[in-house]
């Protein structure tokens, strides 16, 4: 069977503002996994598809605000159901590469908010400065999205699938240990 997966990054910048309906975007928590319930079904053409596919939209926002003076930000990341589908509701190994995405996210978002307050404390005061370090991280996660789509061949190879799934998980479990 082959399968593919896609991974779709939406990034809101530090100056613009994030509306959010609750029905159409589900903030990161791990203790809520994504399921197949949250996703579109979307049958394919069988004439053009051979496999099976699943999009998934993960945004990142930043969004910007003063205190005391100095740039400061709440960030998160979300799903958008919406923009996010699957031919298969069955799959399990291509939900597991779809959730790792948006654990990917998360991990950025971790990043952005250290970085923040690397920032903070060292006394920078210039949104700017603010916006081109948020706005580098993002792109550093959407290359690092796309490195894990194509190590793990969007999921079809177990191994390094397994491989990514450890890696990040990881890193989650330091993020919410601190």
């Amino acid at each position: 069977m082959v399968l593919g997966a896609f991974f779709c990054v939406n990034s809101i910048s530090a100056q613009q503002q994030l509306i959010l309906d609750s029905a159409d975007h589900i903030i990161w928590d791990r203790k809520n996994p994504l399921n197949w319930n949250h996703y579109r079904f979307r049958a394919l053409n069988r004439q053009r598809y051979a496999g099976e596919m699943a999009i998934t939209s993960v945004k990142i926002s930043a969004r910007g605000f003063i205190r005391k003076g100095i740039p400061d930000f709440q960030v998160h990341v979300y799903f958008v159901k919406p923009d996010s589908w699957t031919s298969d509701t069955t799959d399990l190994n291509l939900l597991a590469h779809e959730r790792l995405h948006f654990d990917i996210g998360e991990v950025y978002a971790h990043k952005i908010r250290e970085k923040i307050s690397e920032m903070r404390e060292a006394g920078e005061t210039s949104p700017k400065s603010y916006r081109v370090a948020i706005q580098n991280l993002i792109t550093e996660f959407k290359v690092y999205s796309g490195q894990y789509d194509r190590d793990t061949s969007f999921g079809t190879v177990i191994s390094k699938q397994k491989e990514w799934e450890d890696r990040i998980n990881k890193r989650i479990d330091k993020i919410l240990s601190n």
